[in-house]
């Protein structure tokens, strides 16, 4: 309901930039910190964001991808593929 009132009560004390989510703010607290948690598997990319990794692979190593039987969700490696929980409908 924040999203979407407009209220960001959740400030960056080195940006000073407000968010409505803790979950963003503590995003925003990884790309104060240089560390970049999420590395590819297939080279030497490191990112902060695990959405940019998910960019990265779609574009550069979109072949890797490999597909469940259990779904239709495709993964890029098999340690997520093992790990993976298909929800069912």
């Amino acid at each position: 309901m924040r999203t979407h009132s407009g209220k960001k009560p959740y400030i960056c004390k080195i940006c000073q930039r407000t968010f409505s989510q803790s979950s963003n703010l503590n995003s925003q607290k990884v790309i104060h910190s240089g560390t970049k948690p999420h590395h590819c598997d297939y080279c030497d990319f490191e990112t902060a964001h695990k959405r940019s990794l998910n960019g990265h692979l779609e574009t550069y190593h979109s072949d890797h991808k490999e597909k469940s039987d259990v779904c239709c969700d495709y993964f890029y490696s098999k340690k997520s593929l093992q790990t993976h929980k298909c929800k069912k409908i």
